[in-house]
């Protein structure tokens, strides 16, 4: 137990270790979960193949929200591992005013500055094991850029490639390869 009794009173100061303790914890899963996401992300640029976005947009969200906790517990007194963690307020805090308050600054230039890492692909099409999304192009980005990825044992997905159109994808009038039931590779 985190108190013990001595004496007929209570004595906290077990407790206080459990918490730095706790702490310390959270720190460690808050840079593993970093660690975690960046080679993900590593990975999924050298092989082709990562998890799929349900499960990478959870794992960014969590983090994003212990970021934002180990903000405040670095605060008091101020430490330089703050500096580090201020990204994480800073970004809920245009977040907030961006969703608050809309606008071109706020939601064009600096959410898509910051948000940048969190910003979830957006599905545009699915077809049994074929997904394509709409790539994340920021403010004032360039239009019709979609990645094809293919979906591998439940969890896992793999890069197939990335298209550039002129104009939008019609997925209900368009035919492209994606859309049917073979691979890119018997074209």
């Amino acid at each position: 137990m985190w108190w013990v009794r001595r004496e007929g009173r209570l004595d906290y100061s077990l407790m206080i270790l459990d918490f730095r303790f706790m702490k310390s914890n959270f720190y460690k899963f808050h840079f593993y979960l970093l660690f975690f996401l960046i080679t993900n992300h590593i990975v999924v640029k050298l092989i082709g193949y990562g998890l799929i976005q349900p499960i990478v947009f959870s794992f960014k969200i969590i983090l994003f929200i212990t970021g934002f906790i180990l903000f405040f517990n670095g605060l008091k007194p101020l430490k330089k591992r703050t500096i580090y963690f201020i990204y994480y307020f800073i970004t809920t805090i245009i977040s907030f005013f961006g969703y608050l308050f809309g606008g071109v600054f706020l939601v064009g230039i600096l959410g898509s500055i910051l948000l940048f890492p969190i910003y979830p692909k957006e599905k545009a099409f699915e077809n049994k094991d074929i997904i394509v999304y709409h790539k994340f192009q920021g403010f004032l980005g360039a239009c019709c850029s979609y990645e094809i990825c293919e979906k591998k044992f439940w969890i896992f997905e793999k890069h197939l490639k990335d298209i550039k159109v002129d104009g939008g994808i019609d997925f209900k009038k368009d035919n492209y390869w994606f859309m049917e039931d073979r691979s890119p590779n018997e074209l």
